[in-house]
């Protein structure tokens, strides 16, 4: 049974968990490393834009996967999501975040990855003693909202895409960033959280994605207190 349709057919009366699967381990460890190693050949090629590329691949890849595996980890218990009457368990961070906090959330399309994103509002309330990775990750997040203002986030991006000759990757970027920040009704507290696609392996985007929508259109009033 899909999570979708153990949610429409028991709620949450019982927890919605989203375990790790060999597929989720082989997407994580196996493509993790050979994106690294890929960032490593290129450091050695002769072209300074490849060498550039490639130290970055490094760092990029590098600290996302040391997130993905801290959520495998932290996941051995709860899974990486989990869905209950509590709220919604995420391991990449390490905490339940309440339901009344969680909502709109849809689908983020780039190229071919369907990316679940929704607005977490109030999260400084909900993320406290975390540990460093998580609290890194965090500041990170906090700041994916600014993207599209300019600044020092735009430079670096738009210099990545460029070396990437994908200069209108972030003009896509940028008007779902700006979707994102509508949909946060300009809320200072607010951050935008994904559930990483390896995450989500076999499990269709929209169900998700259906799930955090039911909830969220639960709690309309609380959300709006907590803007």
């Amino acid at each position: 049974m899909s999570p979708l349709e153990e949610y429409q057919t028991h709620g949450l009366s019982s927890p919605i968990s989203i375990r790790p699967s060999w597929k989720m381990h082989l997407l994580v460890w196996g493509g993790g490393a050979f994106l690294i190693l890929g960032g490593v050949l290129a450091l050695g090629a002769d072209h300074l834009k490849t060498r550039f590329i490639g130290g970055f691949s490094i760092v990029f890849f590098g600290f996302a996967l040391i997130v993905f595996a801290s959520g495998l980890i932290r996941g051995r218990t709860k899974g990486l999501v989990e869905f209950s009457t509590r709220g919604m368990w995420i391991s990449t961070l390490g905490i339940t975040l309440p339901r009344r906090s969680i909502g709109p959330a849809w689908v983020n399309t780039t190229g071919k990855t369907d990316d679940v994103v929704f607005i977490v509002r109030g999260i400084d309330t909900y993320a406290k003693n975390l540990d460093p990775l998580a609290t890194l990750h965090l500041r990170l997040l906090k700041r994916t909202l600014d993207v599209g203002k300019g600044g020092l986030i735009d430079f670096g991006l738009k210099l990545v895409l460029h070396a990437a000759d994908a200069r209108g990757e972030f003009k896509k970027l940028q008007e779902q960033m700006e979707y994102a920040r509508t949909k946060a009704a300009s809320d200072p507290s607010a951050i935008l959280l994904n559930i990483p696609v390896p995450f989500g392996i076999g499990i269709a985007p929209q169900s998700l994605v259906a799930i955090l929508n039911v909830e969220y259109a639960k709690h309309p009033t609380a959300l709006r207190t907590d803007a």
